[in-house]
């Protein structure tokens, strides 16, 4: 593993001379501002379509319909569960 990796740095050195890279961002001091903003532009638009899709959902009728059976199982559980408790109670 170690030797893959360090062929791979000699051949990233070999393509890269880092002193071209670092004339580049002495000159430009901007070096790679669009790529931030077209990032931070990416990611406003995944979080309005999340908010989007919460909104969906949370006001659709998939989850009202969820709610009602939860409240079903709730509900029989705890039946059982006293029922259970009644007949364990009449046999002491």
């Amino acid at each position: 593993m170690n030797t893959v990796f360090l062929t791979l740095i000699f051949a990233l050195e070999q393509l890269i001379d880092f002193r071209e890279w670092k004339k580049l961002l002495s000159t430009d001091p901007f070096f790679g501002q669009d790529i931030l903003e077209n990032a931070a532009a990416g990611a406003q638009l995944v979080a309005e379509g999340f908010n989007e899709l919460w909104q969906e959902t949370l006001n659709g009728s998939l989850y009202g319909s969820m709610c009602k059976v939860g409240q079903f199982f709730a509900i029989a559980t705890l039946t059982l569960f006293m029922v259970e408790l009644g007949k364990k109670a009449k046999t002491f």
